[in-house]
């Protein structure tokens, strides 16, 4: 059986976590992963109903999305001025 997330956080502190899932996503290799993940999450795909995924489990999928950037330190309220700095930077294709 699953031990509830309040007491897998004690185990685990919040702050260790999210060392955690910068280390892994960190590396090469992590990143790599990270880009997988957050394809197959629906991240950068419009939710829309004539998609093979419907519309609620697209709306799940990028909620969890959000939630490992978030774990990461990615999506934070501090970094989105530095988050549209690096989007604006992008090449155009």
């Amino acid at each position: 059986m699953f031990l509830k997330r309040d007491k897998i956080t004690s185990v685990l502190p919040e702050n260790q976590i999210k060392d955690y899932y910068r280390q892994v996503f960190s590396t090469p290799q992590g990143q790599k992963v990270l880009c997988d993940m957050l394809i197959d999450l629906c991240f950068f795909d419009e939710i829309e109903e004539n998609n093979s995924v419907d519309v609620e489990e697209q709306n799940y999928l990028r909620n969890y999305a959000n939630k490992v950037l978030r774990k990461c330190g990615i999506l934070n309220p501090k970094n989105v001025e530095l988050l549209v700095r690096a989007l604006v930077k992008m090449p155009m294709k």
